[in-house]
C-alpha cells in the first residue's frame, strides 16, 4: 500500500469520526482501544512534518501498533477508504 502524509491526516479525520459514532452507540470500550491505538499519531505527524520520519515508517509503526491492539482489521479497512485500495 502507498501511503503519503495526507493520507494519515485523512486517517485521524475517521478516526474522530468513529469516536462519534462509536460514543452514540455507547461503545466506551471500542473508543478506549481506538484511542490508546492512535493517540501517538499527531505527534508522529508532526515528526514527518519536520522530516524526521517517512510516511512508510509510520504505516510500519501504526501496524505494529494494530496488531498490539488487535485492531489490524479497522486499520486496514480505514486505510484502504482513504487510499482507495481493498483490503484483504
Amino acid at each position: 500500500m502507498t501511503i503519503n502524509s495526507n493520507h494519515l491526516y485523512q486517517l485521524c479525520f475517521h478516526l474522530l469520526l468513529e469516536i462519534r459514532m462509536l460514543s452514540h452507540e455507547g461503545k466506551c470500550k471500542d473508543i478506549f482501544k481506538l484511542t490508546d491505538f492512535l493517540h501517538n499519531l499527531p505527534l508522529s505527524l508532526a515528526r514527518l512534518s519536520r522530516g524526521e520520519t517517512t510516511a512508510e515508517l509510520l504505516l510500519k509503526e501504526l501496524e505494529e501498533r494494530a496488531k498490539l491492539f488487535g485492531a489490524e482489521r479497522w486499520l486496514q479497512g480505514q486505510l484502504g477508504q482513504i487510499t482507495g485500495e481493498l483490503s484483504d
